[in-house]
């Protein structure tokens, strides 16, 4: 009887070294952050080819330089490129002859990792094409993890969810069964009551749900633990952080100091709106903590304080942006 050595894994119990991950999410909440440091860090594992194929060159340079914190110089087998072709239009055989040519190079792949799943499944050839949803869906994964099954490597996918909600995790993938069916793992990162939850489905995993948390300083996930213990464990936060009660305040006293009163329809000249401040407040809030990003919150600031004095308007945002970067973290 033949003995098979055990599933290794890049990140233990998320992603196993061999076959095809789905990572799914809504746009914009990080999982992009997620594969590229997922990339860096693997490196110490082998070469890494990242298809960064919704970013240019100064993103992926501004992004890379923020996670490289931990190392001292930026890995030479880590190999980025914002352009490929399609699965159907030679981009698997390309995958293949970059695995190939490494390893003829004596060196060990880590894996391929591609962001995101749409620039490269093949384009629509429905009804005239004759060929559906599913089909085309089924073609665009399978092809990939016939790949991974034959060079012995994974190969990280990133894909959105669906926009409807669903209670199951494979209808939370967007687009047909095609793609779920035809993936090794699935991931979804979800965020339930405050928390984020990746959800982690596979045939070398076992069913989890795991909390994480997403750090907006260091643009880094991080797993706290089963998603089940730690919400026991960790008390119901009360609606808004201490952070955003303390800015709040901060931007109250503000406009008192120089005669604004925020009231709640104001119609006054050096009256402010407070559903307009608070609007504002949480897109500031939310915004990242980069040189570009100040520039977004002070635009933010003026906008909705713009029925006040000018020197109102620096004066809120300067003691409203200092408290914040002071109280942040809290």
């Amino acid at each position: 009887m033949r003995v098979f050595p055990p599933i290794t894994f890049i990140v233990p119990g998320l992603i196993p070294s061999v076959g095809v991950t789905l990572i799914c999410a809504k746009p914009k909440i990080g999982k992009s952050w997620l594969l590229l440091d997922t990339c860096l860090s693997a490196t110490a594992q082998g070469d890494v080819l990242y298809l960064a194929l919704e970013d240019g060159p100064h993103r992926l340079q501004d992004r890379t330089a923020t996670l490289l914190t931990f190392l001292a110089e930026w890995p030479e087998n880590l190999t980025l490129t914002t352009k490929w072709r399609r699965i159907d239009q030679g981009g698997l055989d390309d995958m293949r002859e970059w695995v190939e040519d490494t390893r003829a190079a004596g060196r060990k792949v880590a894996f391929i990792a591609i962001d995101v799943l749409g620039m490269v499944r093949p384009l629509n050839r429905g009804r005239n094409g004759q060929q559906s949803a599913y089909d085309r869906d089924y073609e665009a994964i399978a092809g990939l993890r016939e790949l991974a099954a034959d060079l012995d490597v994974a190969i990280i996918v990133a894909h959105h969810t669906r926009k409807a909600e669903a209670e199951d995790l494979i209808d939370k993938v967007s687009g047909t069964f095609g793609l779920s069916g035809a993936a090794d793992t699935i991931i979804v990162i979800e965020q339930r009551s405050g928390n984020w939850i990746f959800n982690v489905r596979g045939r070398d995993v076992m069913a989890n749900e795991l909390a994480a948390k997403f750090d907006k300083d260091t643009c880094r996930w991080t797993i706290l633990g089963n998603a089940a213990e730690h919400s026991e464990q960790t008390p119901k936060q009360e609606k808004g952080s201490s952070a955003q009660t303390i800015l709040e305040e901060a931007l109250t006293k503000a406009l008192d100091q120089h005669g604004v009163e925020i009231k709640p329809n104001g119609t006054e000249v050096r009256a402010v709106r407070k559903d307009t401040v608070m609007f504002a407040f949480k897109a500031a809030y939310q915004a990242k903590h980069t040189d570009a990003g100040v520039e977004a919150e002070r635009k933010a600031w003026r906008r909705a304080l713009g029925q006040a004095k000018a020197t109102v308007v620096e004066s809120a945002m300067d003691g409203v942006l200092y408290l914040w970067r002071a109280t942040a973290s809290s």
